[in-house]
């Protein structure tokens, strides 16, 4: 008769355990984030010290109800970090801008991943107010 005794997890399964459920949850994390992106505002790519970057997105004839026509811009203050803003005229609402410091943290061939912090604007309102943390990506 065999009447061995149930042997607790070791350390090798639950580290196993714990890899599959961070890799799951950063899983869903980047779905959501990829599916709630919105274009230019989360571009996650750095420019190289001393480059200028813009983007532009344009909503013809705001054909889009929720849509926005905006310009990004952006100046590598070194390979990392960059000076950056943009400007945007929603269909509905007022037109805003932003201007900030931007991050890249993450480099890769497949993924880049940046964070920024500035302070955004809106227009003739005399709304402002601090826009953080972001988590930008390409």
């Amino acid at each position: 008769m065999n009447h061995s005794k149930k042997q607790p997890y070791n350390c090798t399964t639950l580290f196993i355990i714990k890899r599959i459920l961070f890799r799951f949850i950063i899983s869903i994390y980047f779905i959501v984030s990829f599916s709630l992106g919105s274009g230019g505002f989360d571009n996650g790519t750095a420019n190289r010290k001393g480059e200028f970057g813009l983007d532009l997105t344009w909503n013809p004839l705001n054909y889009w109800e929720k849509g926005q026509s905006y310009i990004v811009m952006s100046y590598g203050i070194t390979n990392k970090f960059n000076l950056h803003g943009y400007y945007s005229t929603p269909v509905k609402g007022s037109d805003n801008y932003y201007t900030g410091i931007f991050y890249q943290f993450f480099n890769n061939k497949r993924l880049d991943l940046a964070t920024a912090i500035g302070i955004r604007k809106y227009i003739p309102k005399n709304d402002q107010h601090l826009f953080y943390p972001q988590i930008l990506y390409t």
